[in-house]
C-alpha cells in the first residue's frame, strides 16, 4: 500500500494548490487502489470524498460557465453601445454635412441673385470669396477621410498629398471666382461686357 500513502500525499498537495482536477485524479487511483486492496472502509470514504470532489468540480465549471455567459454579454453591450455610438456620431455628422451643402448653396443662389439687383461691389466680392473658400474647404473636408485612411495618419504623405491637392484647387479657385465675380459685377451694375477686336 505504499503506491496508497503516495497518493494520499498528493491529495494534500493538491488542496494545498487548490487543483481540483489533481485531487480528483488522486482519488481516482486511490479507488482503483482500494478496490483492488478489498478494503471496503477507505473505498467507500474515498467514493464520498470523489463524489464531493466532482460536485465542487461540477460547480466551479457551472461558475466559470455562468461568468463566460455574463463576459458574453457584457461584451455584446459593448459592442451593441459603441455600434449605437457611432451610428449616432453618423447620423451628427451626416446632418452637419447636410448643413454645410445647404449654406453653400444659399450663399452661391444669393450670389446668383445679386446679379440681378444693384449691388455694391464690395459685398459681390466678400460673399463670392466666402462662397468659393466654403465650397473648396468643404471638398477638402470631404477628401480628408479618405486621405487619412490612404496615408494611415503618417504625417508626410498626407502633407505632400494635400500641397498636390491645393496646388490644384488654389488656382481653380481663383480663375473661378474672378469669372463669377467678374460676371455678376458686370451684371450688377448694367454694364456691358466688353467685346474684344
Amino acid at each position: 500500500m505504499e503506491a496508497a500513502k503516495y497518493f494520499e500525499e498528493n491529495v494534500l498537495i493538491a488542496k494545498k494548490m487548490q487543483s481540483l482536477s489533481f485531487e480528483k485524479s488522486c482519488y481516482e487511483y486511490l479507488d482503483s487502489m482500494y478496490i483492488k486492496a478489498g478494503n471496503k472502509e477507505k473505498e467507500v470514504l474515498n467514493k464520498l470524498l470523489l463524489f464531493s470532489i466532482n460536485d465542487s468540480i461540477n460547480k466551479q465549471q457551472k461558475a466559470n460557465d455562468l461568468l463566460g455567459v455574463e463576459i458574453d454579454i457584457e461584451n455584446k453591450r459593448n459592442e451593441r453601445e459603441a455600434l449605437e455610438k457611432q451610428l449616432k456620431t453618423e447620423r451628427r455628422n451626416n446632418l452637419q454635412y447636410m448643413g454645410i451643402v445647404g449654406f453653400i448653396l444659399f450663399l452661391f443662389i444669393a450670389l446668383a441673385a445679386m446679379g440681378k439687383f444693384k449691388v455694391k461691389p464690395w459685398f459681390i466680392r466678400a460673399l463670392g470669396f466666402l462662397s468659393f473658400i466654403l465650397l473648396f474647404e468643404f471638398i477638402i473636408l470631404l477628401i480628408d477621410h479618405q486621405l487619412h485612411a490612404l496615408t494611415h495618419g503618417e504625417p508626410l504623405p498626407l502633407l505632400l498629398i494635400k500641397i498636390v491637392i491645393i496646388g490644384f484647387l488654389l488656382p481653380l479657385h481663383h480663375w473661378l471666382e474672378h469669372k463669377v465675380i467678374t460676371y455678376l459685377m458686370r451684371n450688377s451694375l448694367n454694364e456691358k461686357p466688353l467685346v474684344k477686336h
